[in-house]
């Protein structure tokens, strides 16, 4: 049976705003460590296209769904 490492919460950022943002942030990341990224967008004609940080993480889209026309979510993740 394979063992797992414990899950430890290592902090939060976030950020909102009405238009088409760029946002940036600076939050320290250990090696190892799992990033994920939520988003959550109010447009029925666009979709978050990629993410990218300063440290190269490749990011991959874990799910995404429409909540109705106008209103998505978007789940990311990179590891370190």
């Amino acid at each position: 049976m394979p063992v797992f490492a414990a899950l430890t919460y290592v902090q939060i950022s976030e950020a909102t705003g009405d238009t088409d943002d760029i946002w940036t942030d600076s939050i320290t990341v250990t090696s190892g460590n799992l990033l994920i990224v939520l988003t959550g967008f109010v447009s029925a004609a666009t979709d978050v296209q990629t993410i990218t940080d300063s440290a190269s993480n490749t990011y991959t889209l874990f799910t995404g769904s429409k909540v109705n026309t106008n209103n998505a979510a978007e789940i990311w993740y990179a590891t370190n």
